[in-house]
């Protein structure tokens, strides 16, 4: 066996650099001793050539010590044997075999020793956190945080496109004030505003103008002022703004307008027709307790035929204890949006229609007295649970009777629950006896509660004789097609 060193030259030092020795191989030879270095075991700074195939470690050969090396099996006779080794190494990898390719390759499937983060030129975040990741690249955090601090550039909204807009109610000196915040809950400002679109002011336009409201905007309902509500009866009123000619204004309006029935509860006589596709008008508040009126919109500063939206609506849901006095805040604040009706659009639908034939003897007086619970027989009942106290309930009652006297005036009424007094009633009065005959009419009320309710038709002969419902004479007519029928709907108030 011969061996041979090779000298790198007067640039490496006498005590390191590569070094290497050549043997040839005897009839199934192993082990081979270097005579002319030694190298650090497990460190790969030996690499072993056969016949000029490069071995690998630990599959054809192992490092036995710091001066041999064992190959796996025994090299036949005349093999060429090449050791070369990085010399003086303590601890630190020089030279792999197995490392991976320059350029374009998969060798590299993990970088877990990897401690100095890549740069965002090298392909990399700049960061080996994800904090430090997000400063480099000056990407906002994931979830809720306050990276981002203005939607400035961002120039594209649609007509429905509210952004930024919360609403908040807070009462003071028994005064009610409504307030635009931020979904931050603050102030609006140049770099956190809120945009509001709005219809064209020009009726025969159909594009839309955004206001951006970059301040404080509020409105104050004056101590006194009761907005046409009632003490202790449920209320909402609607929160609106304006465009007025760029300026944004504050609004708030009562669409419902009721009165104390005559049998019982607040009969409604109008909604106001709130939407955003007109241009619409409001009335000073005043700030003297007299913003009195329901369907009247109130703003800080009068407008005339001005582009409005909606904006949400607030609820006293078991009214106020003195009307106009704002002692408490309101039950419920609500941005409007989808899915949430406006004032006179249905909430929800029951009925009961029968055409089934019943009859009964029961007297309902005709006379100047408001129909009991008592007088009639119980033909319809109808259960409703209304989904917000101040909506109101639309009931629409359709009989058809007959009474067995010629001379008997048939009266229909309506009752609620167990309250004695009919909400509403009407007469029919026939062509003979046995005459057929039909009545509508209809009852618009406040809800005023949320708990299941029962409405009732009592129907009854002024004087002794027999009624039949759906029928005359104790016999059905038109095979059960005939039907009378208790319809309610729940209207957004």
């Amino acid at each position: 066996m011969t061996a041979s060193v090779w000298a790198p030259g007067t640039s490496i030092d006498a005590n390191s650099g590569i070094r290497f020795e050549d043997f040839i191989a005897t009839d199934l030879q192993t082990l081979f001793t270097l005579t002319d270095f030694t190298y650090v075991v497990g460190t790969n700074s030996l690499t072993v050539y056969v016949n000029g195939l490069i071995q690998i470690l630990g599959t054809d050969f192992v490092e036995t010590s710091t001066g041999s090396f064992t190959f796996s099996s025994g090299l036949p006779v005349g093999a060429k044997v090449y050791a070369i080794g990085m010399v003086n190494i303590t601890g630190t990898t020089n030279y792999d075999p197995n490392a991976a390719r320059k350029g374009n390759n998969n060798d590299i499937t993990s970088l877990a020793g990897l401690t100095t983060a890549l740069s965002i030129v090298q392909g990399g975040t700049g960061g080996i956190t994800a904090a430090a990741a997000r400063a480099a690249l000056a990407a906002a955090a994931a979830g809720a945080n306050n990276d981002i601090t203005s939607l400035a550039a961002v120039t594209s909204q649609s007509f429905g496109d509210i952004r930024n807009l919360s609403l908040v109610a807070s009462v003071a000196a028994n005064a009610l004030t409504i307030a635009l915040k931020t979904k931050a809950g603050t102030d609006a400002t140049a770099t956190d505003k809120i945009s509001i679109p709005f219809r064209s002011a020009t009726a025969a336009n159909g594009d839309f103008a955004t206001v951006d409201v970059t301040s404080a905007s509020s409105l104050v309902i004056s101590n006194g002022s009761t907005l046409g509500s009632v003490a202790d009866i449920a209320n909402r009123s609607w929160i609106v703004g304006f465009n007025d000619a760029g300026t944004f204004r504050l609004g708030l309006v009562n669409c419902l307008t009721t009165v104390a029935g005559a049998g019982s509860g607040r009969d409604v006589t109008a909604i106001y027709p709130l939407r955003d596709d007109v241009l619409a008008s409001s009335t000073a508040e005043g700030g003297a307790g007299a913003a009195d009126s329901a369907q009247v919109i109130y703003t800080g500063t009068a407008v005339s035929a001005k582009a409005m939206r909606v904006l949400g609506y607030l609820e006293y849901n078991v009214g106020l204890a003195t009307a106009g006095v704002y002692a408490t805040v309101p039950t419920k604040l609500q941005l409007f949006g989808q899915g949430i009706s406006l004032p006179g659009q249905v909430v929800q639908t029951v009925s009961n229609d029968t055409g089934a034939v019943a009859t009964g003897t029961t007297i309902v007086p005709f006379d100047d007295t408001i129909p009991q619970s008592g007088e009639g027989d119980q033909y319809m009942s109808q259960t409703i649970t209304p989904v917000a106290a101040p909506n109101a309930l639309f009931i629409t009652v359709i009989s058809n009777a007959a009474s067995s006297s010629a001379s008997a005036v048939i009266g229909t009424a309506l009752f609620k629950d167990a309250v004695a007094n009919a909400l509403a009633a009407f007469t029919q009065a026939q062509a003979g006896a046995g005459a057929q005959g039909g009545v509508s009419f209809t009852h618009r009320m406040l809800a005023d509660g949320v708990a299941a309710t029962t409405f009732k038709v009592r129907i009854g002969p002024h004087t002794a004789s027999t009624v039949t419902f759906n029928g005359t004479g104790g016999v059905r007519l038109y095979g059960g097609v005939m039907s009378s029928s208790l319809n309610i709907e729940e209207i957004m108030g």
